[in-house]
């Protein structure tokens, strides 16, 4: 393998060299010094700054030396532009762990609604994703921890606990049939006699998500088979693989226009949307796909929306 002066050089002649980067990366890492590993990283966002995955392992690496004003500064520039499972996950764990005591306990009632707040902050940016099963899989699993201390308390507790059931079952992800079997359990152990007429009533959106979950998979093993190296966004060079990423993309993209899980017009366009949102994270040089994105905001009669967006590609793509 090239040494770090040789991939800087690559790096520097290339700047969107990415295996270059990424083995630069991970030389640098190995190295344990914390202003080059800070520097390399930097220029490297700055390169990809759409790149979650490697937000993440930045935040993780400042986080492990103890630097936590560096873990919340990198949180700030990355959590509201980069839709990230891979980001938010590390977000929730950096959370849960700074509001939990030494031997594994919430700190205080304040800090349970805090770490309560950031589940639902990130469910509420990442919850749609395919992904996103573990972030559902712990949020439930952090309400059931609760420990009530009174009637009220208890009752509160099995109806956050069902609300959160009910809202995993109808999204189709990574984890949906577990989460099902959970929500199975949880109702049949807090009312059998109930229970039976509450998962029929969910049974149905369940079905249709785990059908559309099948879907996904298909759709995204698909792009997957096209994406260049470590998924990362660069300009395209229209070679056919590039042709072929493009349509992968748009034909999840039209998947999702397709309402297969037969949402009412809110929850469609937040699908649909995230889609976009998702598909530009790593196609940001292809100017047709914020065009079409801009448009479909514009048919749902999103025009702020729109502009917002027009005005975001303006800023990434000054020169196409």
């Amino acid at each position: 393998m090239p040494s770090r002066q040789q991939l800087d050089q690559l790096v520097q002649r290339n700047r969107y060299n990415t295996q270059a980067w990424l083995d630069l990366l991970k030389q640098t890492i190995a190295t344990g010094v914390d202003q080059d590993v800070r520097d390399v990283f930097q220029r490297f966002t700055d390169v990809f700054p759409t790149a979650g995955v490697h937000w993440a392992k930045w935040a993780t690496y400042e986080f492990d030396k103890g630097h936590y004003d560096d873990v919340v500064s990198l949180f700030t520039k990355s959590l509201d532009t980069v839709y990230s499972v891979d980001l938010y996950r590390f977000y929730l764990d950096y959370v849960t762990k700074m509001h939990t005591t030494e031997m594994g306990l919430i700190a205080s009632p304040e800090s349970y609604n805090t770490i309560a707040q950031a589940y639902e902050f990130a469910l509420g940016r990442v919850g749609l994703d395919r992904r996103a099963g573990a972030i559902w899989t712990k949020y439930l699993a952090f309400l059931a921890s609760q420990e009530p201390q009174s009637q009220w308390e208890e009752q509160k507790k099995l109806d956050q606990l069902r609300a959160a059931y009910q809202r995993a079952i109808m999204v189709p992800t990574d984890q949906l049939l577990q989460i099902w079997k959970d929500y199975d359990t949880f109702e049949n152990t807090t009312n059998r006699h109930t229970a039976k007429a509450i998962l029929l009533k969910f049974s149905a959106g369940y079905m249709t998500a785990r059908s559309a979950d099948r879907n996904l998979v298909s759709l995204f093993e698909k792009i997957k088979a096209h994406q260049p190296t470590g998924g990362l966004a660069c300009p395209p060079t229209w070679s056919a693989r590039d042709a072929s990423y493009l349509k992968a993309w748009k034909d999840y993209i039209a998947w999702e226009k397709s309402n297969p899980l037969t949402l009412e017009p809110p929850e469609l366009i937040q699908r649909v949307n995230y889609a976009y949102r998702q598909a530009l994270l790593v196609l940001r040089f292809y100017p047709e796909l914020w065009i079409e994105a801009a448009l479909y905001m514009m048919e749902v009669e999103d025009k702020d929306g729109a502009v917002k967006l027009l005005k975001q590609a303006t800023e990434v793509l000054p020169e196409r």
